[in-house]
């Protein structure tokens, strides 16, 4: 892992970072969120042409028309989210500090919570997800 020692924060590059979530978080939470929305499609497209899809079927459908449109508005409220949470935390430490620590805290964020909160944030959007679909398939009585 390579970085710069700044004031007893790792600076990381954001590749570095990556890698570091993704071993962390492994890719389970976007595969379970990308199975998720897989199954949602199939219900909706085994509905509009009559009859049931397999999964595999849904999921070649999908990859082909509408994988890359979900994946990049998926990553677009990530990374918004993900932004305002190290804004907080940028905000918060330059307070106690009484002075502007600009890319030391962010650095400081990336390392102690960027993991963290990826798999936090993947919770929470398949719960999201999830309670979506069930409120779909419950009918008032």
């Amino acid at each position: 892992m390579s970085g710069v020692k700044r004031k007893g924060v790792r600076a990381t590059s954001m590749c570095t970072t990556e890698e570091k979530v993704e071993s962390s978080a492994g890719s389970n939470g976007m595969e379970r969120l990308e199975r998720l929305e897989i199954e949602r499609y199939r219900k909706e497209l085994g509905k509009q042409i009559g009859r049931d899809l397999s999964f595999e079927e849904a999921k070649t459908l999908w990859n082909a028309n509408c994988a890359a449109e979900w994946r990049a508005s998926w990553m677009r409220d990530f990374l918004a989210k993900q932004r305002e949470e190290i804004l907080k935390h940028k905000w918060i430490e330059s307070e106690k500090a009484q002075r502007d620590l600009g890319a030391e805290a962010v650095f400081d964020w990336i390392n102690r919570y960027a993991a963290a909160w990826r798999i936090a944030y993947e919770r929470e959007q398949e719960k999201r997800l999830r309670e979506h679909d069930q409120s779909k398939t419950t009918t008032p009585q």
